[in-house]
């Protein structure tokens, strides 16, 4: 594929304009006395090579004049729309698939909390623990019904079982076994009011 001079040095351009805001970052954060942890890396992958070659020539540059003015004459320079254009596309290939532009790239400022926030914070894991011991109460109990030929019945009560075992203690488990009863009544009398059931005493009996 040929490409023309006219292109070949507005790709040029863009590539050492990015060069020059990824070094002007990385040396301010070097001087602001900040720790290593916190000092800017680039991400841009055209990065370390270029610096590889052109590092000492701009510190060679920067010794000759006083902190901003070296920052000043090394970094900023305008930037014609063609320039820019031009490295808005070169960005955009390097730019990583978790990225969506330039400007939200992780700084040394917000770094830590970027890293607390990507990992899983404690509700979610404790939400997580709480899925898979329900499930596998429920599988537990599934495989039981297939082996014993459980009906439906069967099923819930060994659900419900498991359930008053793992969140109550002894007492609550009376006092929450004596309330269904009393809804089983209940509903049993307004049903059939002549047939008598026969479970724990009323729960407010228990009090």
């Amino acid at each position: 594929m040929e490409i023309s001079i006219p292109d070949l040095k507005r790709k040029k351009e863009a590539l050492m304009a990015t060069f020059r805001q990824h070094l002007k970052k990385k040396k301010a954060s070097v001087s602001s006395g900040c720790g290593y942890e916190d000092v800017y890396k680039p991400i841009w992958v055209f990065y370390d090579v270029m610096e590889s070659f052109l590092g000492d020539v701009y510190e060679c540059s920067n010794k000759m004049h006083t902190l901003t003015q070296r920052y000043e004459h090394t970094v900023v320079e305008p930037q014609t729309y063609e320039t820019r254009k031009v490295l808005d596309e070169q960005e955009e290939l390097a730019r990583p698939a978790n990225i969506t532009t330039q400007e939200g790239l992780p700084t040394p400022s917000n770094k830590n909390v970027l890293k607390r926030r990507s990992s899983n914070p404690p509700e979610l894991q404790e939400a997580t623990r709480h899925m898979k011991s329900a499930l596998g109460t429920i599988n537990a109990v599934l495989s039981n019904k297939m082996n014993q030929g459980d009906d439906v019945c069967d099923l819930y009560g060994k659900l419900l079982a498991s359930k008053l075992k793992k969140y109550f203690s002894d007492v609550e488990q009376q006092e929450v076994m004596c309330e269904l009863d009393n809804v089983l009544i209940d509903k049993k009398n307004k049903e059939s009011p002549n047939t008598e059931l026969y479970f724990f005493p009323k729960y407010s009996a228990l009090r």
